[in-house]
């Protein structure tokens, strides 16, 4: 599915991704899972991901909050949002991933138009033969879940109970 972001809606997650940056410099705080890149960049990639997802099912976006590390989810009530650039990009699960909640995956290649791709429960994207721990995954190991075998976010909206789609 595809959303088209307004200028004002990226500006909003540009701001978002921005302040969580500074916060995360204030406090000293480094970066999840081993990322090394630039953090102001994957922050507002973030924030661009869960406001889509969050304006196409019609759910609340937490967009900052200093215990974010406390939160239950990136919208609604236990949805977790992950991103990529990359056109044909895969979802990303870390070990420490709740096993009951779903991940809806969120290609960024062509914003403001926003690929939402799909998601799946935790405990079924992590299974040993996605574990990737080489090649560009060395440095941050984790579970390449395939796009192609997420599910609809239609049938995520209905089973959830989502008005949004």
């Amino acid at each position: 599915m595809w959303i088209e972001l307004s200028g004002d809606q990226v500006a909003r997650a540009e701001r978002v991704g921005s302040r969580r940056q500074e916060y995360n410099e204030g406090i000293a705080k480094p970066d999840a899972y081993g990322f090394t890149g630039d953090g102001r960049r994957a922050h507002v990639q973030g924030a661009t991901a869960e406001l889509a997802v969050s304006l196409a099912l019609g759910e609340s976006w937490v967009e900052f909050s200093e215990d974010y590390e406390g939160l239950a989810a990136d919208v609604g009530a236990d949805l977790q949002v992950r991103s990529t650039l990359h056109e044909r990009g895969n979802l990303l699960l870390h070990p420490r991933d709740k096993d009951e909640q779903p991940f809806v995956l969120v290609r960024l290649h062509k914003a403001p138009q926003v690929e939402i791709c799909g998601w799946v429960l935790g405990r079924h994207g992590k299974h040993e033969q996605y574990w990737r721990d080489d090649g560009p995954f060395e440095s941050r190991p984790c579970f390449l879940y395939p796009s192609r075998h997420l599910k609809s976010m239609e049938s995520l909206a209905e089973q959830r109970g989502y008005k949004g789609i």
